[in-house]
């Protein structure tokens, strides 16, 4: 993967971007600063309705949430240079329309985590939207953010039988459940970890 990010990386700065073209420009935040406040209103909502349901819970049972989030949104901006400045640029040459240019890169995305399907529609709504406000905004960092906000929501607060925790390929159809128990203290515990807003039924 980081071959072929690097790969990316570089077939991106052999065509000579500016970093306005690349989406780098730091002042476009200021006009797009919507874009983040809607990701952000949207995973706190996600966060209280997962913890009034009893479902919000971490991703990985072997892994810390705030690592995985650290994590998450270094590929969550990968994605999004990957998307918009290798993919988008050209298709939007190859395609006689915008439209069709956004809906193919959506295609491409989408198929790239399949059988997961939930993540194959996420991906799809999300990439059209985000293809959409890059070409208006050109800010790569704000659509990375947002995407990690968003993806880490749906990770933390839906259950992972409807996700697989996220997996896709064949890690999605070998997906097994893992094991919850109730703690001492009447928590639930997935493999160790307590799972947020739930409790056991006594």
């Amino acid at each position: 993967m980081l071959l072929a990010l690097a790969w990316v990386g570089f077939r991106v700065a052999a065509s000579g971007p500016t970093l306005d073209e690349i989406g780098l420009r730091p002042s476009a935040i200021v006009n797009d600063y919507w874009v983040l406040s809607v990701a952000v209103l949207l995973a706190v909502a996600a966060a209280l309705l997962a913890a009034h349901y009893h479902t919000l819970h971490p991703p990985f049972a072997n892994t810390r949430p705030e690592r995985h989030a650290g994590e998450y949104l270094v590929w969550a901006l990968a994605q999004q240079f990957i998307l918009q400045d290798f993919f988008l640029t050209r298709l939007l040459r190859l395609m006689p329309t915008t439209s069709a240019a956004v809906l193919t890169a959506a295609g491409l995305f989408a198929s790239a985590h399949i059988p997961n399907p939930l993540l194959v529609a996420a991906t799809m709504v999300w990439v059209v939207i985000s293809c959409t406000l890059f070409l208006l905004y050109r800010d790569l960092l704000t659509l990375g953010i947002a995407h990690a906000l968003l993806g880490l929501s749906l990770a933390f607060t839906l259950p992972a039988p409807l996700h697989h925790q996220m997996r896709v390929g064949l890690g999605y159809v070998r997906w097994q459940p893992e094991q919850v128990q109730p703690s001492q203290n009447g928590a639930s515990v997935q493999n160790g970890m307590p799972i947020l807003g739930t409790q056991s039924v006594r």
